[in-house]
């Protein structure tokens, strides 16, 4: 029955129209959802739709924190490169490039669009699939390439 459960989950989480938003407009969508919440009549399928959506924001929220001192130990190992007399031009503007698409990442708001009761597991979804694919974009785009950036700056040396 575990199992079901998990894997009714994990489907729920994999497959629903996304509302990622920025942190000002995150109090009106919540609202939203907490409304149409209401509407679904299984409590057990509601339940599950709730704690999916406290994933999301404790998933988002623990990745970007990771990613945060991710950046402050490359700041930190840029620090000794200069001040070992290293270019590190090119590793810093990466770095705070990166940083700068970590806070835009963190203030997002991943919010489930609840349409029908059949559908929610199809919402979750999509829902976790566009948190997913941010977070996976945000670390190759943005955290990567700084990282390549830092190892060029300390070859440098």
């Amino acid at each position: 029955m575990k199992r079901l459960a998990v894997v009714v989950l994990t489907g729920l989480m994999l497959a629903s129209p996304v509302m990622a938003r920025d942190a000002t407009k995150s109090g009106t969508r919540r609202e939203e959802f907490k409304q149409k919440l209401q509407t679904v009549k299984d409590e057990r399928k509601k339940k599950i739709v709730e704690r999916a959506d406290a994933k999301l924001a404790e998933i988002n929220k623990r990745r970007t924190d990771a990613m945060t001192r991710h950046l402050d130990k490359m700041s930190e190992i840029l620090a000794k490169v200069k001040a070992r007399g290293g270019d590190t031009t090119a590793a810093e503007a990466a770095v705070a490039e990166a940083r700068s698409a970590v806070a835009a990442q963190a203030a997002k708001v991943y919010t489930i669009t609840i349409t029908t009761e059949d559908k929610l597991k199809i919402n979750v979804g999509e829902t976790m699939k566009a948190l997913i694919t941010d977070l996976r974009n945000l670390h190759e785009g943005k955290i990567v390439p700084a990282r390549k950036a830092v190892s060029d700056a300390i070859k440098s040396i």
